[in-house]
């Protein structure tokens, strides 16, 4: 039987507003979507519910806002089986948001705002060597790894070496 991967994921949660529309507005002008969708999304988010939908067991370390959709990212998180311990809320800050506008061609614009992703800063993730502890696959998405210090990955990655991770 083969053992099931633990894997760690580091990185954003969002919510994806998605507007779908005949065409881009001119500046200053207002015009009517066709249609208009909310889902759950963030680049860590999508990794760490990728991982779970083939199989592994996933812990997530994430930071969401404490607006309306910080509970319902956790809720979302824990439905799909993906433990959330560290994820946690920031009162005062909104959480991370894409507005996306779609024209029927699939041509796209998107505005990220950051929000409580923001928060999750490499020493506040990266303290307890404990968080990570049973884990043998790390993932640190790209935009939480740009903010790692240069020339001391070693240290803020946990020191993956001691632990036999394998790091995306």
């Amino acid at each position: 039987m083969a053992k099931i991967p633990r894997i760690a994921v580091v990185g954003s949660a969002n919510i994806d507003l998605t507007t779908f529309t005949d065409r881009f507005p001119k500046p200053g002008e207002t015009i009517f979507g066709q249609k208009f969708d909310l889902g759950f999304g963030g680049k860590g988010a999508n990794q760490a519910t990728a991982a779970k939908l083939c199989g592994a067991s996933v812990f997530m370390v994430a930071r969401v806002g404490s607006d309306l959709f910080g509970p319902a990212t956790i809720e979302n998180f824990k439905k799909l089986g993906i433990d959330t311990t560290h994820v946690k809320q920031v009162e005062g800050v909104s959480s991370g948001v894409a507005p996306i506008f779609v024209e029927p061609s699939g041509q796209n614009r998107i505005f990220v705002v950051k929000g409580a992703n923001d928060e999750l800063k490499p020493p506040l993730c990266f303290s307890e060597k404990g968080v990570f502890r049973g884990r043998n696959i790390q993932v640190v998405s790209n935009r939480m790894s740009a903010r790692l210090p240069i020339g001391r990955p070693e240290h803020q990655i946990l020191k993956k070496q001691q632990w036999n991770w394998r790091s995306t």
